[in-house]
């Protein structure tokens, strides 16, 4: 995500799970199965950076009352 929007990576720092003292224990391991949805979509998933890029572009043709 850095690279896709020219950020610097300097200010995402790692955090454990267990560092996040949440109320409710969370799966180390969780993930999505989409093999249902896949066969029902018409359309092909994109790889994450090219959704990021995809939203990159999106925000740039944006106006600028609807970012505020």
């Amino acid at each position: 995500a850095c690279r896709v929007f020219a950020l610097d990576p300097s200010g995402v720092v790692p955090v454990t799970t267990a560092a996040l003292t949440q109320r409710a224990p969370r799966p180390l391991k969780g993930g999505l199965r989409i093999d249902r949805v896949l066969a029902l979509l018409r359309t092909e998933l994109c790889s994450p950076e090219a959704g990021l890029r995809a939203m990159r572009e999106a925000l740039a043709a944006a106006p600028a009352w609807l970012l505020r």
